[in-house]
Formats: structure tokens, sequence, C-alpha cells
């Protein structure tokens, strides 16, 4: 927060954005997946709101739950319970699959892209994820996802040297000039 701010107005779709890309920027620079988890929750359940009213449907991510068993929903939320009610199980551990941020990142990207101009470092995480994760790549994503030759000489590298090396690249690729 720069010195002198002492107040921000805040819409629903900027705070599910922020947290979203917080959550993308520790996820690349190898952050606390704690931080990373609970901020991808918290812009998932934004977005979901959002995507439910301009949509009349859920995220894809939360239409998917639905028809999963009710211990598959429970077990996919056990964490983000876990960290969001604090005078609850004092003395309890959970188990925190790495996984499940990622997909919450990745159904908030695409969310984010329904409601408006994707940005640098969504687009940026859409392709790591991708490659960490090919088999989600659908039929029509594959050409998009073939031509960006840049990306390709990096899949091997880490996650924050993948986000060092692409990000100038995407921010100009991706971001609006100003008139």
């Amino acid at each position: 927060m720069p010195k002198g701010i002492e107040q921000v107005l805040v819409s629903k779709q900027s705070a599910a954005r922020s947290q979203l890309e917080s959550a993308i920027w520790l996820w690349f620079n190898e952050g606390d997946p704690v931080s990373v988890h609970a901020l991808a929750v918290a812009a998932h359940e934004i977005f979901n709101a959002l995507i439910s009213k301009a949509k009349d449907k859920p995220a894809y991510l939360q239409e998917w739950l639905g028809d999963k068993s009710k211990g598959r929903q429970q077990r996919v939320r056990a964490a983000q319970n876990f960290f969001k009610h604090g005078a609850r199980d004092l003395n309890e551990k959970v188990s925190l699959p790495t996984i499940d941020a990622e997909v919450f990142m990745m159904d908030g990207v695409s969310c984010a892209e329904l409601l408006g101009k994707p940005s640098a470092l969504t687009q940026l995480y859409a392709q790591r994820f991708l490659y960490e994760h090919p088999t989600l790549i659908t039929e029509d994503a594959l050409p998009v996802f073939a031509k960006n030759a840049e990306v390709h000489q990096l899949v091997n590298s880490s996650r924050s040297e993948f986000f060092r090396k692409l990000f100038p690249t995407f921010v100009a690729r991706y971001s609006t000039p100003r008139a």
C-alpha cells in the first residue's frame, strides 16, 4: 500500500482480479501455498457470484464440483474452511493439495476472461498451468497453445524463471496502449 493512501474504493470484480493476480504472482514465485490457496479461493468465490449473476449459471469449477460426490466436495473445501474459520479445530491440521489452488486459479482466469479483458499475468499463468497439466488442453485450445513458441522453449524451466523470462513478452502482448 503506498504511503498516504488511507482508503480505496474496491468493486467485487476488482477485488477478485486483485486476489487472483496476487495468488498467481505468489505461485510463480514459489510463495506460501496457504496464501496462494486462500487468495485463489477468495477470488473464485467472487468470480463465481459474478458469473452466476451475469450468465445465470455457476462458474465451470462450481458446476463440475456440483456433479461430484459429497465427499469429494468436502475434500476440496476442507482447506478453505480450515483457513477461514479461525476458532474451529485449533489443534487440528489439514491436508493441502496444491493442485486445488491451481485449479481454482485456472477457473478464476476463465471467469476473469468472461468478465473482461485478460491480463498479461493471467494469460501467462494459463499457459504455464497447461504445460504442467497437458491432459487438460482441449481440442479447440490446441492451435492457440501451439503457436506460443517462446513458451515451448521454457517448458522445463522453474516457475520463477518462466515468469521472469516471459512476463515482459506477455505484458507487451496483452497490455492496452494508453491514449
